[in-house]
Protein backbone atom coordinates (compact mmCIF):
# COMPACT_ATOMS: atom_id res chain seq x y z
CA UNK A 1 0.00 0.00 0.00
CA UNK A 2 1.43 3.49 -0.74
CA UNK A 3 0.08 6.15 1.47
CA UNK A 4 2.07 9.80 1.02
CA UNK A 5 1.00 13.29 2.83
CA UNK A 6 1.31 16.53 2.40
CA UNK A 7 1.07 19.17 5.12
CA UNK A 8 0.71 22.75 5.09
CA UNK A 9 3.00 24.60 6.95
CA UNK A 10 0.61 26.74 8.61
CA UNK A 11 -2.53 24.90 9.04
CA UNK A 12 -0.49 21.70 10.00
CA UNK A 13 -3.61 20.01 8.07
CA UNK A 14 -3.10 17.16 5.93
CA UNK A 15 -3.80 15.70 2.51
CA UNK A 16 -2.98 11.98 1.78
CA UNK A 17 -2.98 10.18 -1.47
CA UNK A 18 -3.54 6.29 -0.78
CA UNK A 19 -2.62 4.12 -3.47
CA UNK A 20 -2.55 -0.15 -3.73
CA UNK A 21 0.32 -0.41 -5.60
CA UNK A 22 3.05 1.11 -8.18
CA UNK A 23 0.91 1.34 -11.33
CA UNK A 24 -2.31 0.83 -9.82
CA UNK A 25 -5.14 2.62 -8.61
CA UNK A 26 -5.87 5.36 -5.60
CA UNK A 27 -7.41 7.91 -4.46
CA UNK A 28 -6.45 11.83 -2.49
CA UNK A 29 -7.94 12.83 0.62
CA UNK A 30 -8.84 16.26 1.64
CA UNK A 31 -6.80 19.18 0.07
CA UNK A 32 -4.67 21.80 2.39
CA UNK A 33 -3.63 23.84 -1.08
CA UNK A 34 0.25 22.17 -0.73
CA UNK A 35 -0.94 19.15 -3.15
CA UNK A 36 2.09 19.30 -5.57
CA UNK A 37 4.11 16.42 -3.57
CA UNK A 38 1.01 13.92 -3.68
CA UNK A 39 0.59 14.87 -7.84
CA UNK A 40 4.02 14.18 -7.90
CA UNK A 41 3.89 10.55 -6.33
CA UNK A 42 0.60 10.21 -8.51
CA UNK A 43 2.99 10.64 -11.43
CA UNK A 44 5.79 8.37 -10.60
CA UNK A 45 4.30 5.98 -9.05
CA UNK A 46 1.93 5.34 -12.28
CA UNK A 47 -1.32 6.05 -10.25
CA UNK A 48 -4.88 5.86 -11.65
CA UNK A 49 -6.96 8.42 -9.27
CA UNK A 50 -10.66 7.30 -8.84
CA UNK A 51 -11.63 9.15 -6.28
CA UNK A 52 -11.22 13.20 -4.16
CA UNK A 53 -12.45 12.32 -0.32
CA UNK A 54 -13.17 14.47 1.39
CA UNK A 55 -13.44 13.86 5.70
CA UNK A 56 -15.08 17.50 6.98
CA UNK A 57 -16.09 20.71 5.79
CA UNK A 58 -13.69 23.13 7.09
CA UNK A 59 -11.52 25.04 4.84
CA UNK A 60 -8.48 23.51 5.53
CA UNK A 61 -9.29 20.51 4.66
CA UNK A 62 -11.92 21.30 0.98
CA UNK A 63 -9.39 24.31 -0.64
CA UNK A 64 -8.97 22.67 -4.39
CA UNK A 65 -10.99 19.26 -4.29
CA UNK A 66 -13.01 20.47 -7.19
CA UNK A 67 -10.01 21.03 -8.87
CA UNK A 68 -8.04 18.07 -8.30
CA UNK A 69 -11.20 15.97 -9.16
CA UNK A 70 -11.54 17.97 -12.56
CA UNK A 71 -7.86 17.25 -12.81
CA UNK A 72 -8.03 13.61 -12.63
CA UNK A 73 -11.63 13.54 -14.16
CA UNK A 74 -13.37 11.75 -11.34
CA UNK A 75 -15.46 12.76 -8.32
CA UNK A 76 -15.58 14.67 -5.29
CA UNK A 77 -17.25 12.32 -2.37
CA UNK A 78 -18.36 13.22 1.16
CA UNK A 79 -20.75 12.95 3.29
CA UNK A 80 -24.45 14.61 3.04
CA UNK A 81 -23.72 16.87 5.87
CA UNK A 82 -20.41 18.09 4.32
CA UNK A 83 -22.53 19.02 1.22
CA UNK A 84 -25.09 20.71 3.59
CA UNK A 85 -21.88 23.02 4.81
CA UNK A 86 -21.64 23.92 1.25
CA UNK A 87 -19.18 21.69 -0.31
CA UNK A 88 -19.85 20.85 -4.08
CA UNK A 89 -19.81 17.29 -4.07
CA UNK A 90 -20.80 14.49 -7.16
CA UNK A 91 -21.64 11.78 -4.61
CA UNK A 92 -22.10 11.00 -0.91
CA UNK A 93 -21.22 8.17 1.77
CA UNK A 94 -22.70 7.03 4.73
CA UNK A 95 -20.92 5.83 7.82
CA UNK A 96 -20.51 2.01 7.19
CA UNK A 97 -20.11 2.87 3.32
CA UNK A 98 -17.29 0.50 1.43
CA UNK A 99 -15.34 2.63 -0.92
CA UNK A 100 -13.25 0.58 -3.65
CA UNK A 101 -9.96 1.98 -5.69
CA UNK A 102 -8.35 -0.87 -7.18
CA UNK A 103 -7.24 -3.01 -4.35
CA UNK A 104 -8.12 -0.69 -1.75
CA UNK A 105 -10.96 -0.86 0.38
CA UNK A 106 -11.96 1.75 2.55
CA UNK A 107 -14.37 1.75 4.85
CA UNK A 108 -16.44 4.98 5.84
CA UNK A 109 -16.34 5.60 9.77
CA UNK A 110 -18.28 8.54 11.17
CA UNK A 111 -16.58 10.51 13.67
CA UNK A 112 -18.30 13.46 14.87
CA UNK A 113 -17.09 15.83 17.39
CA UNK A 114 -14.10 17.18 15.53
CA UNK A 115 -17.17 18.87 13.28
CA UNK A 116 -20.65 16.65 12.72
CA UNK A 117 -19.88 15.65 9.04
CA UNK A 118 -16.33 14.21 10.45
CA UNK A 119 -15.25 10.81 8.90
CA UNK A 120 -12.29 8.78 9.10
CA UNK A 121 -11.30 5.87 6.80
CA UNK A 122 -10.52 2.04 7.96
CA UNK A 123 -8.06 1.29 4.65
CA UNK A 124 -8.51 -2.34 4.06
CA UNK A 125 -9.65 -3.60 7.32
CA UNK A 126 -6.21 -2.76 9.00
CA UNK A 127 -5.17 1.19 9.04
CA UNK A 128 -7.35 4.18 9.96
CA UNK A 129 -6.57 7.50 8.23
CA UNK A 130 -8.20 10.07 11.25
CA UNK A 131 -7.99 13.19 9.81
CA UNK A 132 -8.80 15.53 12.46
CA UNK A 133 -9.63 13.42 15.04
CA UNK A 134 -6.63 13.15 16.36
CA UNK A 135 -3.62 16.01 16.44
CA UNK A 136 -0.20 15.79 16.41
CA UNK A 137 1.16 16.43 20.45
CA UNK A 138 -2.42 16.18 21.75
CA UNK A 139 -1.99 12.82 22.69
Amino acid sequence: MIVERAEHPEWTSNAYLLGDEEGGHGVLVDSNGVEAPLLEQVVARRLTITHVLVTHHHADHVVDVGGLAKRFGVPVVGSSLTADAGVRLDETFRDGDVLSSGALELTVLATPGHSIDHHALLVNGADVLTADCLFKGTI
